[in-house]
């Protein structure tokens, strides 16, 4: 039987003091057969970097704190095999061919101190291309969790400001770039059947 879920987070963590990501998406997957499946995900990425900047040299604690923003919104594909359940943990091995594509965009505030070889008013489009290896665990009949840990070609076509190592600051319009990068996404989800009624997973 078919089976569909709803698929989604809202997420923010800290890297380091100063150092924020968030990230929202919401999407399905659709599993048309025990071992195939497909995914559409809609995704909003931040990451947002703080620097003080001291008001009064003789004062330490007289400061503001400006930031910079690393946006990317953008639509992504999962094509998954599921190879291997284990049935005694309720857990399941994938392997997948994904794509994203979408827009990116770095904003700082007017008095962030803009670092040597930094971009900063970034307009641009991307699309990724990889494999990844993921794991679905169901921590009840419907509700659970899906990681995947992969690689990905990404191709981007963008223009930005850049600081050089005197702070001149120069317009690079309509730059292309690709790269090869690591990839990680974690989605909750929960699953129904095509007659939008609850699904129980079948113990193989």
């Amino acid at each position: 039987m078919a089976k569909w879920t709803l698929r989604g987070k809202a997420m923010t963590m800290v890297f380091i003091e100063d150092n924020w990501f968030s990230s929202i998406s919401l999407g399905t997957e659709y599993r048309f057969s025990k071992r195939f499946s497909v995914v559409l995900d809609a995704v909003h990425y931040s990451q947002k970097d703080e620097e003080e900047v001291h008001n009064n040299p003789d004062d330490y604690e007289d400061y503001d704190e400006y930031a910079l923003r690393d946006q990317r919104n953008y639509l992504a594909f999962e094509f998954k095999y599921h190879y291997l359940r284990f049935k005694e943990t309720n857990t399941s091995l994938y392997v997948n061919l994904y794509s994203k594509t979408g827009e990116h965009k770095i904003r700082k505030e007017a008095a962030y101190p803009i670092q040597p070889n930094e971009r900063f008013f970034l307009n641009g489009n991307f699309a990724d291309a990889g494999l990844s290896f993921g794991i679905n665990i169901n921590a009840t009949e419907n509700f659970g969790i899906d990681i995947n840990l992969g690689i990905c070609e990404r191709f981007e076509r963008s223009s930005y400001w850049k600081s050089d190592d005197n702070h001149h600051y120069t317009y690079f319009p309509k730059q292309y770039s690709q790269k090869l990068l690591p990839n990680i996404r974690v989605n909750f989800y929960w699953t129904f059947n095509s007659l939008f009624t609850y699904y129980t997973p079948v113990r193989e």
